[in-house]
């Protein structure tokens, strides 16, 4: 039978890792009983809650055959299962053709997305059904159609949170225009289930207003206030501090060559998920800034804004490349704020906004390195001293406690 308040979160992404959705899980299990459906174990902090049914997907996935001329040549005849290597081959030839076709056939775009190997929405959708909740938590479009069907049959609510403006998610690929036309598809198909829905930034949800009809909620990526205070400003050593992912596509390298323009007195410190990418970064660092560069290890997100407050300003130069770069309210921006910190952008406008509106931070004119460290050189211990207490006021606002009860208000006018 059907918990009448309960509530089941579908994302297809390590869910231990990802920060808005463990926020959401903290927030709303005091108040429902939750199903969380996802990649990965349990986050420690909630494991052995009475309230909360974990799922794992994808743990008992079968191991791929080996190659077929592989498995003739060793004569491994019980591998040749050659039934299965057919309808693989059929597989993908059906998802990567199914794009074309939905120029054509809208259809096709659900077809592809069903297909897409190595996926598991059937899987994700029978262990939603067997939770038989009450509302079903899209995390972001991919979630999005297995939600709504699982909401359908289960004649459930539809809650849908949108992290970006999805449609324009993969403007850097080479294909992007399929890709945004199945994202559109998708969206539009299951836009009028949606009894709610939020996303991250006022701009974005004007966007999706104006394309979609729907309304979102702005929630933003704020983290929990901590109450730990960051220390006072070192005139003779101002430390510049950036977190996340190692990625070209956001041009962290722009960050290097800002450093070494400034002076001497200011260092950068890196807390980046390891990959090969940051190996080329520590290359560039030691090259244009040696001694002046440090890299720290990444730390799981409910621990980075305790790490945050040892050091003095948070770091992001952000050129946009697409739109969702241009109207990015991203995590690391308010963890900045809630650790303590003076803020140092470019003129990225949804959070040069936040940094104007609280006079907490720098905003430089353009992305470039050279005006970014024009900015930093000029700007006073004392006014960065300024900065670093307004970040400590408006974190009193900016905080997950506030964001986070939007999430909940949203599901008690719902159930």
């Amino acid at each position: 039978m059907k918990n009448r308040s309960s509530i089941c979160i579908i994302s297809f992404s390590p869910i231990s890792r990802d920060a808005r959705v463990l926020r959401q899980i903290q927030y709303l299990s005091p108040h429902y009983p939750l199903a969380v459906i996802g990649y990965g174990p349990p986050h420690p902090a909630y494991e052995g809650n009475p309230d909360i049914r974990w799922i794992e997907l994808g743990k008992k996935r079968p191991p791929s055959p080996p190659r077929l001329a592989t498995a003739l040549k060793n004569r491994d005849f019980r591998n040749l299962k050659i039934a299965l290597r057919i309808r693989n081959k059929a597989r993908s030839f059906l998802y990567r053709a199914s794009p074309f076709a939905g120029f054509v056939i809208p259809w096709a775009y659900d077809l592809s997305y069903r297909m897409k190997r190595g996926a598991p929405h059937a899987e994700a959708l029978a262990r939603a059904l067997e939770c038989g909740c009450a509302a079903y938590h899209a995390n972001d479009w991919k979630a999005l159609p297995v939600a709504a069907e699982a909401a359908r049959r289960s004649n459930a609510r539809l809650v849908l949170d949108l992290h970006e403006y999805s449609p324009e998610q993969y403007e850097d690929r080479s294909f992007r225009m399929f890709d945004a036309r199945m994202i559109s598809h998708l969206i539009r198909k299951y836009a009028p289930q949606v009894a709610a829905s939020m996303t991250v930034a006022p701009l974005i949800a004007q966007r999706y207003r104006e394309r979609f009809h729907l309304d979102p909620m702005v929630v933003l990526n704020t983290p929990e206030t901590t109450g730990l205070s960051s220390g006072r400003i070192d005139p003779d050593h101002i430390r510049l501090v950036h977190h996340g992912v190692a990625s070209e596509r956001r041009s962290p390298g722009s960050m290097i060559e800002a450093i070494a323009r400034c002076d001497r007195r200011y260092s950068l410190h890196f807390m980046l998920l390891e990959n090969e990418y940051v190996k080329e970064l520590r290359r560039q660092a030691e090259t244009l800034a040696p001694g002046r560069v440090t890299f720290h290890r990444p730390l799981p997100p409910e621990d980075i804004v305790g790490y945050l407050v040892q050091f003095d300003i948070g770091f992001y130069i952000l050129p946009p490349q697409n739109y969702n770069q241009l109207v990015a309210l991203p995590n690391k921006f308010f963890d900045f704020i809630n650790a303590g910190l003076a803020v140092c952008i470019g003129p990225s406008p949804s959070m040069a906004e936040i940094v104007n509106a609280h006079s907490l931070g720098i905003v430089s004119p353009t992305f470039t390195p050279g005006d970014m460290a024009d900015l930093i050189n000029r700007t006073t211990p004392e006014e960065w001293q300024r900065m670093k207490d307004r970040s400590r006021t408006a974190a009193q606002t900016l905080n997950a406690q506030n964001e986070m009860a939007k999430v909940v208000k949203i599901y008690q006018d719902l159930l």
